[in-house]
């Protein structure tokens, strides 16, 4: 609705690019890692200590681990472009942090020699109530849904630029990253072998490691607090931790579909391999299997779970989401 407005906000992101690329460099990854939280020069602003006013008491903070701001990055370079069809800009701007930030997510690809699946760590979904395994001592977990599937969605996304632009374009663009096709071609095998966690249900694991946690006594939490939200506070208070249970502050791995749409979804999982082994009603068992287990700490987590309930085809409870 306003593409200048939009225009400006990836110009801001531009003007940032060396920072991002220096940030990546920092933790030994190539390419562009945009900050969580960015400070005025591209730097990164998120805390590291966190206080928990339940409590009372300061922990640590692994929020920058949220590495998919870089993927919400790309996916609004997309919309600006397939909105506005403005070329130009993609060949000026766009493509370089286009490219950059497929670069970042390639080098944090690890493939297992065995299953020839790449997997990546050391990452935070969406949900931010698990920011690492029970009891590890750091942050990070692996092979989140989310964020696998919208690299996956970047990679092939890329080529489609790529293909746009001209032959000239495409040849400068590359000598000016230092990238060249060997490079690429890695990344479409990277797109098709990305790993995911699934049950034989159909429901996609949030990470690896997600099935293993505990179930909560949700109606006890309610009983006992009332208002439960932030069920991460009222579980630190309790001298437990949310990186112990099947709990959730908002969307996660049902992002993906906000952002995509099913139809787009199902491409990404068929290109992956998975699609033939999921039930036709995946979505339907999906956001109902996540929707149980989500606290709504967002404000913004029922908006998206309504519209999966749209998806879903049931518009009761996707007005009652909305109305909340």
């Amino acid at each position: 609705h306003l593409p200048a407005t939009s225009r400006s906000v990836l110009m801001y992101r531009y003007r940032r690019l060396p920072e991002a690329i220096k940030y990546a460099a920092e933790f030994g990854c190539q390419g562009a890692m945009f900050p969580w939280q960015s400070g005025s020069s591209g730097r990164e602003e998120t805390q590291v200590i966190h206080l928990n006013p339940v409590s009372g008491e300061w922990g640590p903070d692994y929020s920058s681990l949220q590495r998919h701001v870089s993927l919400a990055i790309a996916f609004n370079l997309w919309q600006y472009y397939h909105i506005t069809d403005d070329l130009r800009f993609m060949e000026s701007y766009g493509l370089e942090m286009f490219l950059e930030i497929c670069r970042f997510w390639a080098s944090k690809c690890k493939q297992d020699p065995s299953s020839g699946r790449f997997s990546i760590d050391k990452v935070m979904g969406p949900d931010e109530f698990h920011e690492k395994y029970p009891k590890a001592k750091e942050g990070g977990l692996k092979d989140n849904a989310y964020t696998n599937l919208m690299v996956s969605w970047a990679f092939n996304h890329l080529f489609i630029l790529l293909s746009a632009v001209s032959p000239e374009v495409k040849k400068n663009m590359l000598e000016k990253t230092g990238l060249d096709d060997t490079e690429l071609e890695s990344w479409k095998e990277m797109a098709s072998k990305l790993n995911l966690v699934i049950s034989d249900e159909g429901i996609i694991a949030q990470y690896d490691g997600y099935f293993a946690l505990k179930e909560l006594d949700w109606d006890g939490y309610r009983e006992k607090y009332g208002n439960i939200y932030r069920l991460d506070r009222l579980l630190k208070a309790e001298g437990l931790s949310s990186d112990e249970f099947k709990v959730a502050k908002q969307a996660d791995t049902l992002m993906t579909f906000y952002n995509l749409d099913k139809i787009h979804v199902d491409g990404l999982l068929s290109g992956l391999g998975y699609k033939s082994g999921l039930p036709d009603d995946y979505l339907e068992r999906n956001l109902d299997y996540y929707l149980a287990r989500t606290s709504h700490g967002s404000t913004l987590s029922r908006v998206v779970h309504a519209r999966l309930a749209v998806m879903a085809g049931d518009s009761d409870l996707s007005w009652k989401l909305f109305s909340d």
